[in-house]
């Protein structure tokens, strides 16, 4: 995704959040991190590939990824069919959402 600027200075960071609809109001809530990630470790849906280097993301393979992320019923962030579930390097370390089980994420 091409950077934006934030109060003058280009950012190319993302917030991944949440989002559903309950009693006609929409709900969001962030996507939290797993609990003890290195700063800078890079998240996985399921197996960790350490070889991987992730290409640049364009705004046409963010529309492609965007409607495959949800979050499962445990309120995990979750991509595809499968719901491979986003976490860091240890297996039972795991992403998060505060409380939007079943949730498209945006």
């Amino acid at each position: 995704m091409k950077s934006e600027k934030l109060r003058g200075e280009a950012s190319q960071g993302m917030i991944l959040a949440a989002e559903k609809e309950a009693a006609g109001n929409t709900i969001g809530e962030p996507v939290l991190p797993p609990q003890c990630p290195v700063i800078g470790e890079r998240l996985f849906f399921d197996d960790p590939d350490r070889d991987f280097e992730p290409p640049k993301l364009k705004s046409k393979v963010w529309e492609y990824l965007q409607p495959k992320l949800k979050t499962n019923e445990r309120s995990q962030p979750v991509f595809g069919e499968k719901e491979k579930v986003l976490r860091g390097t240890s297996s039972d370390d795991f992403a998060s959402v505060q409380s939007l089980a079943n949730a498209i994420i945006k």
